[in-house]
């Protein structure tokens, strides 16, 4: 481990916590810059005590008073999720589910506190943003359909906005769970230069959701149906089964993980870099094949095929 001091760690952390704040402000890489935020407290929190990580977290939020009340909100959201997240590399408290749950909770609850803080404020509402702009949208598109003789439904497109509209707390989900996962991927890699132990995810091929996320689907189809469109039961229930369903499309593709490890064993240097190279034209086939993809991570979550391939 390495032999610096706290102290030493600390003003190192913090002059990086800096840096970010002020790359997030004044440069066009504000939104890596704000993903990476909770690294220092992570790392520090991580190699140093719980209350060592405490007191780090406090001086970063109170660094970020330096350039204004929402980046102080900023930084006491992203220190704290640091905070949480790094305690979950101690040798008592080692939990990767521990770890990304934390983090996942915490910056949600920081980005429903800056939207609260702004539609106070600034009379900032996202969703009545989202609306006018859908609806400015919507105009040019039908006066295009209009000239090409295509009929528009207006209650199919209120059924489509409205839905929109509701996506919004998943969106916000997803947020805060990849920039948990992106912190602790790279500040895991930082720990073991720094020789700190770490708690890692499993082989991506190896992962598996429970059985429990089909029941849950069921219902949020079940209330999706007998709710009525922009009610509150109605967006809660959009909101768990688009996350449900895109869980189905990482258990498909850990599934298929698991196939090429068996039968191709692709352990050669250029095949990750064929597959890095074919990266967007994979991210498009996989938007395309969405549905199809969800559909299998059903079957094997239900059937559990993997099983079944390593008793063979």
């Amino acid at each position: 481990m390495s032999e610096r001091s706290p102290l030493t760690d600390g003003i190192i952390g913090s002059l990086i916590h800096v840096l970010l704040l002020f790359v997030s402000i004044f440069t066009p890489l504000s939104f890596i810059s704000l993903m990476l935020l909770p690294l220092p407290a992570l790392v520090y929190t991580a190699k140093h005590t719980r209350k060592a990580g405490a007191v780090f977290a406090c001086i970063s939020a109170a660094l970020g008073a330096l350039f204004g009340l929402l980046w102080l909100l900023a930084s006491f959201v992203a220190a704290g999720a640091g905070w949480g997240m790094g305690q979950f590399h101690h040798s008592k408290r080692r939990s990767v589910r521990g770890l990304l749950l934390t983090g996942t909770v915490t910056l949600l609850a920081g980005i429903s506190l800056a939207l609260l803080l702004l539609s106070v404020s600034f009379d900032f509402h996202l969703g009545s943003i989202l609306e006018r702009q859908w609806e400015q949208t919507m105009a040019v598109y039908t006066e295009i359909w209009d000239e090409m003789g295509i009929a528009v439904n207006e209650r199919e497109l209120n059924v489509v906005r409205e839905t929109v509209v509701s996506l919004l707390p998943a969106v916000f989900i997803v947020m805060a769970g990849s920039t948990a996962l992106v912190n602790h991927a790279i500040g895991r890699v930082v720990l073991r230069r720094l020789e700190v132990p770490t708690v890692k995810l499993p082989p991506f091929q190896e992962w598996h959701f429970p059985r429990s996320l089909l029941a849950w689907y069921i219902v949020s189809v079940v209330v999706m149906l007998l709710t009525e469109i922009g009610s509150y039961w109605y967006s809660v229930a959009v909101t768990a089964n688009w996350l449900i369903t895109l869980l189905f499309v990482v258990q498909a593709l850990s599934f298929l993980a698991a196939l090429v490890q068996r039968w191709l064993r692709p352990l050669d240097a250029w095949f990750w870099l064929v597959v890095l190279l074919f990266l967007p034209l994979f991210i498009f086939i996989m938007l395309f094949f969405f549905v199809p993809l969800s559909f299998l991570g059903m079957l094997d979550i239900g059937f559990r095929f993997r099983d079944r391939l390593q008793k063979r």
